[in-house]
């Protein structure tokens, strides 16, 4: 009798998981209350990298002297880099969405929650509520965006990145909180489509190396991007019909003005809704608890990816979810050491 495992998420972990589960013969049900390809394929690598082709191209015909091509004028049409960015996306999807069936790989649209060790509960997008049972449960619900507490955050002029992507007009002036990666990639792309870009953050790509952080500073201002350094959000406003956001940092309190923020200072890890203190399941600010074979405190209860904390990368989440589910069922003892989990994933500040 094959093995039943259920995973809770249809990302990178998700997807790739039941794959290679289903490779080694168990019987295989993803519960995913949107789309098939979680963050990485719906909301980030896949449509900025989209959006980040379109930037590429209009900035090189902007360029076009330097190559020996001369174009007299040219503007740029918000309205299809959108509707590009949705094809590639909407065919990768299917290409996913293929890929389940033709590994018979049950999906369930809706959203789960713990009832006991064993059982989720599922309420289906179509309104009807069934419970599913599995004898392995693995938890890749992935991360969301962070906000943070501070006064006129919840404006509607101030987005997450995910809302961004879904926008039907650019903003002329586009403020972002934030200069990460995720950060600095809109930051490049909506200025090459013309936007008037401010970036609040108390450092660029702080992350990496100081000498890369060093030498995106002078690019960032070559290209007219306004960088508020040694800064970060204290308050949120409208005057007038313009967005002021408000700054306080080393350099003393500041106002940059605009007609929309986007907050994009980190993701933490989505935990909301399963229900992990009725089961029991431990957890704190930084994720869900695992051990060295990704299993939670409770027996043949399992997670991986975003929602464990430490570097959120799609690649990263993929290969936790397959070295899990052939731990699951006898592959290997335990991870590879180089699967590691680095603490902390909320910021401590803005940038």
């Amino acid at each position: 009798m094959s093995k039943k495992i259920v995973f809770i998420g249809g990302g990178p972990a998700g997807y790739e998981g039941a794959i290679r589960a289903s490779q080694l013969g168990a019987d295989v049900t993803i519960i995913e209350k949107e789309h098939i390809g979680g963050v990485c394929m719906n909301k980030g690598c896949i449509p900025t990298k989209a959006m980040y082709k379109n930037a590429e191209v209009i900035t090189q015909g902007r360029e076009g002297e330097t190559y020996g091509l001369e174009i007299d004028s040219f503007k740029v049409n918000f309205k299809k880099i959108m509707e590009r960015k949705d094809s590639v996306v909407a065919q990768l999807r299917e290409g996913t969405e293929k890929l389940m069936k033709d590994y018979n790989i049950e999906v369930i649209k809706g959203v789960a929650t713990f009832k006991d060790e064993k059982t989720l509960e599922v309420k289906k997008n179509d309104g009807e509520t069934i419970e599913v049972t599995g004898d392995s449960i693995i938890i890749a619900t992935g991360s969301k965006p962070f906000m943070p507490n501070v006064e006129g955050i919840d404006h509607e002029k101030v987005i997450d990145s995910d809302q961004l992507l879904e926008l039907e007009e650019m903003p002329k002036r586009l403020v972002i909180a934030g200069g990460g990666v995720i950060g600095l990639e809109f930051a490049y792309i909506f200025n090459a489509f013309g936007s008037e870009v401010s970036i609040i953050s108390n450092n660029l790509v702080k992350r990496m190396d100081s000498k890369i952080s060093k030498r995106i500073k002078p690019v960032v201002k070559k290209l007219g991007i306004n960088f508020v350094s040694k800064s970060h959000l204290k308050m949120v406003e409208e005057k007038d019909g313009e967005l002021i956001v408000h700054t306080e940092g080393k350099r003393g309190d500041k106002e940059v003005k605009g007609d929309m923020l986007l907050v994009a200072i980190g993701r933490v890890p989505l935990i909301d809704g399963l229900n992990l203190d009725k089961v029991g399941i431990e957890y704190d600010k930084n994720g869900i608890k695992v051990d060295e074979r990704f299993e939670t405190n409770l027996k043949d209860v399992y997670a991986v990816g975003d929602v464990i904390g430490g570097k959120m990368l799609a690649h990263l989440s993929s290969h936790q979810a397959i070295e899990t589910v052939e731990i699951i069922l006898g592959e290997r003892d335990k991870k590879t050491e180089i699967i590691t989990i680095s603490p902390g994933t909320i910021p401590d500040g803005v940038g």
